[in-house]
């Protein structure tokens, strides 16, 4: 008996008092509205383009807001907490994931909801990024919580970075935007430019001789 007890407090010290040491993990239950229309840019539904499209909750390293202009440097720094495929069948996508006991976003930080077809730029890339204000990373508590409940359905349509959401006409629940930015601008190297400044150089010498 004194054996099965002493197993007993080897196993809640190795796994329970850390966790509770730690803190509670909240959970976030994140979806859209099942049933909905939702359209790539050219008004095509989802499903009938024949791609599949991941949607992510996460947030970027990057103090940028987000938008077509900065969206290379924005996804290099993009770290996901969970993601989950559209279902042609609902026309919606649904998931539940938790932050865990010590989570790599800040609490107060802004949260991202971001849907695409593809995740390379080309003329055929289609991303919504939705940004509700009320999504914010909670902090790991002492106590338990019910779970987190963001839904693209209550989010206005200014929350919508990239793409469109829930238009005051009702005609579509989310719209795509083709995000295909221009390649960045390669600077050559410093030793490139001072070979670059003598070879023009020794060129005007000649010229001048």
């Amino acid at each position: 008996m004194v054996k099965l007890f002493s197993g007993i407090f080897i196993w809640l010290a190795a796994t329970v008092l850390p966790a509770l040491a730690d803190g509670v993990p909240r959970g976030i239950d994140w979806s859209s509205n099942p049933g909905d229309y939702n359209v790539i840019s050219k008004g095509k539904t989802f499903e009938s383009t024949g791609a599949t499209f991941t949607f992510e909750l996460g947030a970027s390293t990057v103090t940028l807001a987000p938008d077509l202009s900065n969206v290379r440097d924005w996804l290099e720094a993009w770290q996901s907490l969970g993601s989950t495929i559209y279902s042609n069948t609902n026309n919606a996508f649904s998931s539940s994931s938790s932050l865990g006991g010590k989570s790599v976003f800040a609490a107060g930080e802004q949260a991202f909801i971001w849907g695409y077809n593809q995740r390379t730029f080309s003329s055929s890339t289609q991303w919504i990024l939705v940004a509700n204000p009320v999504w914010t990373w909670p902090g790991v508590d002492a106590d338990p919580h019910p779970n987190l409940i963001w839904s693209l359905g209550t989010a206005p349509p200014s929350a919508a970075r990239i793409g469109a959401l829930n238009p005051p006409s009702g005609a579509f629940h989310m719209r795509t935007a083709v995000v295909n930015p221009p390649p960045p601008v390669t600077l050559p190297e410093p030793g490139a430019l001072l070979a670059l400044g003598g070879l023009l150089l020794v060129g005007l010498r000649r010229v001048r001789g």
